[in-house]
């Protein structure tokens, strides 16, 4: 999926390379009022597709390293149920709420709920990360049958366009 975030290198961040066997959901972390947050602990992050794979892994570094993180997903029930485990896989105790956001990004109604439902929640988002995605069994183009290819795009590339749209105006003004 497509990512839009400042990124430090592996290395820099313990935890997070390509042997971490974490996989688990964000979470916000409270920190007391007189913390001294870092730069990642101020970010609110959305990621779709974070209920499972590619995005619940990025979800979790982003919990690691301190970013009050919303996933979202179709799938509300599989998105509570991967908060369960979130708390534990990204490390974080006391303190710590996992936000779920169900979301459609086919659908630019749903996509504006979850802005709209991120900022009351959690705050502005200033990290995107486009992780939602499907495919299909049958994708060779000799049998990829037209209803399947139409649901691709309009996952897989409407549906980035649809997030991109509804964050990059609020981004843009906070210089996210």
């Amino acid at each position: 999926g497509w990512h839009l975030f400042p990124f430090r290198p592996p290395e820099a961040r313990p935890g997070f390379g390509p042997n971490d066997p974490a996989c688990g959901m964000s979470v916000i972390r409270s920190p007391p009022e007189d913390a001294q947050l870092s730069d990642a602990e101020q970010r609110v992050a959305v990621v779709t597709g974070g209920g499972s794979g590619i995005g619940l892994g990025v979800a979790t570094a982003l919990a690691r390293e301190g970013c009050r993180v919303v996933i979202a997903g179709r799938d509300v029930a599989k998105l509570e149920r991967a908060a369960t485990e979130a708390a534990a896989a990204a490390g974080v105790g006391a303190g710590v709420a996992v936000l779920a956001c169900g979301c459609d990004v086919t659908d630019r109604d749903s996509v504006a709920h979850l802005v709209e439902w991120t900022v009351t929640q959690a705050g502005p988002p200033a990290i995107v990360v486009n992780s939602a995605g499907i495919n299909v069994a049958k994708r060779v183009m000799a049998e990829l049958a037209p209803a399947d290819f139409d649901r691709m795009v309009a996952v897989n590339l409407t549906g980035l366009f649809n997030v991109f749209q509804a964050v990059l105006p609020g981004m843009r003004v906070r210089g996210d």
